[in-house]
């Protein structure tokens, strides 16, 4: 069976092909179904790839709107906390030995070095 090729440069109109046999036509099905079967599991496969890619990408939009609605809040709190800091400054412009002032200070500073430069050295 591979050894049958039709080249229709070598023949004339008159010139008749071979035929295959009976047993060749079976092997040629058998080759021909396994290749078809072989495909077919693939193309299951690759289906079945593109429904959990779906499901990831789906969890995944999700995953990233939540990360942005945490990054606007962080954005919020860091610019109360600047505010805060600019305005316990002024205050200590305008009252200098105010005790609490100076206490708020100095707790503001041992949470900055305690949560916001964790692991900046």
């Amino acid at each position: 069976m591979n050894d049958y090729k039709l080249n229709m440069n070598k023949h004339t109109i008159d010139d008749q092909p071979i035929l295959w046999t009976d047993a060749e036509y079976k092997v040629a099905l058998q080759i021909l179904t396994s290749k078809y079967m072989e495909l077919k599991r693939e193309r299951d496969t690759l289906i079945d790839d593109i429904v959990v890619i779906r499901a990831n990408n789906d969890r995944l939009k999700q995953e990233n709107k939540r990360l942005n609605g945490l990054v606007d809040k962080l954005i919020v709190h860091r610019k109360m906390w600047d505010d805060l800091k600019e305005w316990r400054m002024d205050e200590l412009l305008e009252h200098k030995d105010n005790f609490q002032l100076i206490d708020l200070g100095v707790v503001m500073d041992k949470m900055e070095k305690e949560h916001l430069y964790k692991g900046v050295e």
